[in-house]
């Protein structure tokens, strides 16, 4: 009898013992991605939130192949093949009706890096694709700061049917030029946002991102702003009449790039 019950004990050990190891959590060599956005993709989104009527809702990160499927009728390796092009690529942001969450018009934040050969190929294929599902699409290009008043006509367009691509310049040529101070009996060149990254030869968005790590700017309810910190850097914001707010920049601005956060 006590041979037994010793047995059972010992069986009773080592099956809590199997349990617990089986519960184990395995570990996995994951971490963090960091925001869902980029500097600029939340500053854009900061402005557009502002400006979506209020019987629809924003959304972003959208994957293409939650949004547009492939039609029925082909065969199995031409289904395959399209779907495959849709489903490790999204759109920047979604607008949805409120009421049923039906995608009315989907948006594209365009930086410099949409100039390469391979960014090329894929934005005709997703204005292509949009067109053939009958999807509106709105691409604009990015900016330091937004005329909301204009991107509402553009917005309020394509919800009605159009397509629009935006095609304005980046910025205004007065923009573009050097701006000469003197500092302390020294000149002084700044330089626009989007002519400094072209000097560290980066996109404005990576620029900017290198900017908030160096604590220049920071994000608030109303979009991307200038710090004291960063204007007590050289950073000066100054307007545009068709293009609105930009900030300039010493061209010798002490940086954390990339890495060394």
């Amino acid at each position: 009898m006590l041979i037994a019950f010793i047995g059972a004990v010992i069986f009773g050990f080592w099956a809590y013992l199997l349990l617990k190891a089986d519960n184990t959590p395995k570990e996995y060599f994951y971490e963090p991605a960091g925001p869902l956005l980029t500097a600029a993709e939340n500053n854009f989104y900061l402005v557009l939130k502002d400006i979506v009527p209020s019987d629809y809702v924003l959304t972003f990160k959208v994957r293409i192949g939650d949004v547009l499927k492939v039609r029925k009728g082909l065969d199995k390796k031409e289904t395959f093949k399209l779907r495959a092009k849709v489903q490790q690529k999204h759109f920047d942001f979604v607008v949805c009706r409120k009421k049923d969450k039906r995608v009315v018009c989907c948006i594209e934040l365009n930086d410099s890096s949409h100039n390469r050969a391979d960014r090329k190929r894929r934005d005709k294929f997703v204005r292509s694709a949009c067109k053939a599902a009958g999807m509106p699409l709105l691409e604009v290009k990015n900016r330091r700061s937004y005329v909301k008043s204009d991107l509402k006509k553009q917005l309020n367009s394509v919800l009605s049917g159009s397509t629009i691509i935006d095609n304005q310049d980046s910025e205004p040529e007065a923009i573009q030029r050097p701006v000469t101070e003197f500092v302390d009996n020294k000149v002084v060149e700044k330089l626009a946002t989007s002519k400094m990254a072209a000097k560290y030869g980066c996109s404005t968005d990576e620029f900017i991102q290198m900017l908030v790590d160096s604590m220049y700017m920071q994000f608030t309810e109303t979009g991307l702003a200038l710090t004291d910190f960063g204007r007590n850097m050289g950073g000066e914001q100054r307007e545009h009449p068709s293009t609105g707010k930009y900030v300039v920049w010493p061209e010798d601005l002490p940086l954390t790039l990339p890495g060394n956060t």
